[in-house]
């Protein structure tokens, strides 16, 4: 069964159709893409987001194939970077590289200022803070 969209059908999707959309993904999507991989250093796994609709600057929405880079740095008296990432290198923060940064495990801190250098090492700052915080991030580029 294919997956059934309330604005192609025009109505309210039924039970049994919401039930049979969550069987799709789970066994066509979910299941094979990304638990396994999960699970399995062998099994496939998703590497790019294609055709994503992005707007940069309110600029009309197109599609973008987008990648995903995540990982954590730890602070030293406010400042962490981390390696230079070559997938990364020359993204330009804010066009062609969006990055969220958190504190990792922490209440919150003082707010951070992330900047990404032209080798694609990421850069976190304690904006008027000197913690030795991991933090977190998560950046999405195409």
């Amino acid at each position: 069964m294919a997956l059934v969209l309330r604005n192609t059908k025009g109505s309210a999707l039924t039970y049994n159709e919401l039930d049979g959309n969550f069987t799709f993904i789970t066994s066509s999507f979910v299941q094979n893409s990304l638990t396994s991989s999960m699970t399995a250093g062998t099994a496939s796994y998703v590497t790019t987001l294609s055709d994503q609709p992005v707007s940069i600057n309110g600029a009309a929405f197109a599609d973008q194939d987008l990648k995903l880079a995540a990982g954590s740095i730890t602070l030293s008296s406010g400042t962490g970077t981390s390696p230079a990432n070559p997938a990364l290198a020359g993204k330009i923060l804010g066009s062609t590289i969006f990055i969220v940064a958190s504190y990792y495990g922490a209440s919150g801190g003082s707010p951070l200022n992330v900047t990404i250098a032209g080798n694609g090492a990421i850069t976190v700052n304690e904006l008027g803070g000197t913690s030795n915080e991991t933090i977190n991030f998560i950046a999405t580029y195409y």
